[in-house]
């Protein structure tokens, strides 16, 4: 699609299987919408940045600890482009704006820039880690932002232990969809699934900083993915055809984010759905639509929903048109090939089970079980070509070659790695091309699961042995 040259440009792919088995009773009906943006120019004024750092007691052993997070944030403070709005927050029992020196944001120059690493420069560790403190300050800098792109950079070495069970839940519910979250974990004193669930709430990253030397990299490189999105405002419309009802949608790629509940109505059936910011790349999105096949043609193209882009932004992107979701009804088998974008994703979500199913083996001490899980997560990798899961397993297994017979645990490994598996698999690989890809499965019978913990509540495919969003086992909710 041609776009002018000031204007980013924008596609729309909807990948499926059209061929479904009519039967009695409803049935599940789902696609892949591909999102593609491409010449997107960032515009300093309308981004906002908080970088929050765990200033607590056990940041100071080693003490290469604060002098890593004191370089890592210098460092980013420096890629701030002029009119950039930033603060940097001490993290502790409390939450304190170091810089500016009121609970503001300031306004990125060489001027503020040096002052802000100056201020970093002086910050010593003390006191405990209260992360819902740390986030709330976060949001309230960044609700002063008037602009689109608000982004936090959290770092922290450990576990969210001076706020009471259930605080830190009920802050990412208020600070989801107010701003998007980076997390990275240094030490071994914090919680994969901890931070991991803050990233998953408000549609970040989170990642293992194995050696303090590493956090600079880190840090740069969240700051300029942050920076180069300055596309804010495009979302995604859902228009179901009578009788047909949404079940779900949920971002797949590049990262893992459930949007159902963040939809609005946008007129008499249609549903629209907020996007993160946007640089140029692209994402995909899982949609489960439900519908009867009663009474309904057979072999035949019915349209069940109509999905398209908007924006309130006159001057933003040209759209794309809107693009159908299909079905043909069939009393026979299924006529076609399954779709290899759909497979991908479905085979990439069984992945991410069987990797939560190993981690929660190994902490519980069971190291058979987690063997044979770790078996079927490798051979899962190596159909999807998903290169970062295999390059963890290779710190964790004897060999991650398949034909080298069952896997194996190395007699001594880092546990963080297993830490870098679970938080890596909300991370989907792209799609190969060409390569081999796992047979579809359909989706077990039964009812959503939902999951127990207080103020999660995320709603998890029937079968599902773990929230796909927090990681927290979910056998007691079947």
């Amino acid at each position: 699609m041609s776009t002018p040259a000031d204007r980013p440009g924008v596609e729309l792919t909807i990948h499926q299987d059209e061929y479904h088995q009519a039967g009695p009773g409803r049935r599940d009906i789902q696609a892949v919408v591909s999102v593609t943006v491409t010449g997107v120019r960032p515009v300093p004024a309308s981004a906002a940045e908080v970088v929050v750092i765990d200033c607590s007691e056990s940041m100071s052993w080693p003490q290469s600890k604060i002098e890593a997070a004191r370089r890592a944030t210098a460092a980013a403070v420096g890629l701030l482009r002029d009119g950039t709005r930033f603060a940097v927050v001490e993290g502790t029992d409390s939450a304190r704006v170091v810089y500016p020196r009121s609970p503001s944001l300031a306004v990125a120059g060489a001027g503020t820039r040096a002052e802000a690493v100056a201020a970093v420069r002086r910050l010593r560790p003390g006191g405990g880690t209260a992360m819902g403190t740390w986030l709330t300050l976060a949001r309230e800098l960044l609700e002063q932002a008037p602009g689109g792109i608000r982004h936090v950079l959290l770092l922290t070495d450990g576990r969210n232990e001076t706020e009471p069970p259930g605080r830190l839940q009920q802050v990412l519910a208020a600070c989801e969809g107010r701003f998007t979250c980076d997390a990275r974990g240094i030490g071994d004193g914090w919680d994969a699934r901890e931070l991991g669930g803050i990233a998953t709430r408000l549609h970040g990253t989170a990642a293992v900083v194995l050696q303090d030397a590493d956090l600079e990299a880190e840090f740069t490189g969240m700051m300029r993915a942050s920076l180069s999105r300055a596309l804010p405002d495009l979302r995604l419309r859902l228009t179901p055809l009578p009788g047909v009802t949404l079940r779900y949608l949920r971002q797949v790629h590049p990262t893992e984010v459930d949007l159902t509940a963040a939809g609005r109505p946008a007129g008499e059936r249609a549903v629209e759905f907020p996007t993160d910011p946007w640089a140029s790349e692209t994402r995909h999105y899982q949609l489960c639509l439900t519908a009867d096949p009663d009474g309904r043609p057979r072999d035949e193209r019915l349209m069940l929903a109509d999905v398209q882009l908007t924006s309130g932004d006159t001057a933003g992107p040209e759209l794309p048109p809107p693009a159908p979701v299909l079905v043909r009804w069939t009393d026979g088998a299924q006529l076609s090939a399954p779709n290899p974008v759909s497979v991908h994703f479905s085979t990439h979500g069984r992945l991410g089970e069987a990797v939560a199913d190993a981690y929660h083996a190994h902490r519980e001490g069971d190291r058979a079980r987690a063997e044979a899980v770790l078996d079927r997560v490798l051979r899962l990798a190596h159909q999807l070509g998903d290169r970062s899961t295999l390059d963890v397993l290779a710190d964790l297994l004897v060999s991650t070659e398949p034909d080298d017979g069952p896997a194996r645990l190395r007699e001594r490994f880092d546990r963080r790695h297993f830490d870098r598996l679970l938080l890596s698999s909300r991370h989907s690989a792209p799609v190969p091309d060409g390569a081999p890809l796992a047979e579809a499965h359909s989706q077990p019978p039964g009812p959503d699961l939902t999951c127990p913990v207080p103020d999660c509540g995320t709603v998890s495919p029937p079968g599902s042995a773990f929230c796909w969003a927090c990681g927290t086992a979910l056998r007691e909710a079947r």
